[in-house]
């Protein structure tokens, strides 16, 4: 094993696991450096000078969206209407048989014709 495995080893093995710092103790002490900006400060301000950008950015996304990009319609779909969320309720565990569950279809297919 090469030196600097090693050296990799053993600083792993001192890791620790669960909670490194005492309560009230940064584990970024010097924090972010004073002055700087982030990008979504940036966005913001170039979004509140010139709404145009924001109304293009949204018609770039609804582009990509109807040219097939699932992300960007996932995306509009999700702030336009909430993400979506999909529960399950099983009452039944019993194993069905095979004209129960013809009958199940049956009545999933009529429910969606009349829809």
């Amino acid at each position: 094993m090469s030196d600097d495995a090693q050296e990799q080893r053993g600083n792993s093995e001192k890791r620790v696991v669960g909670r490194p710092f005492q309560p009230g103790q940064s584990g970024n002490p010097g924090g972010r450096p004073k002055g700087s900006v982030s990008l979504t400060t940036v966005l913001r301000e170039v979004l509140d000078e010139d709404p145009e950008v924001a109304k293009a950015m949204i018609r770039g996304g609804l582009t990509s969206a109807k040219e097939g990009n699932a992300a960007w319609a996932k995306l509009i779909f999700d702030r336009v209407d909430g993400p979506q969320t999909q529960k399950l309720e099983i009452d039944d565990m019993r194993e069905k048989t095979i004209e129960e569950i013809d009958e199940e279809i049956a009545a999933l297919e009529k429910l969606n014709a009349d829809n």
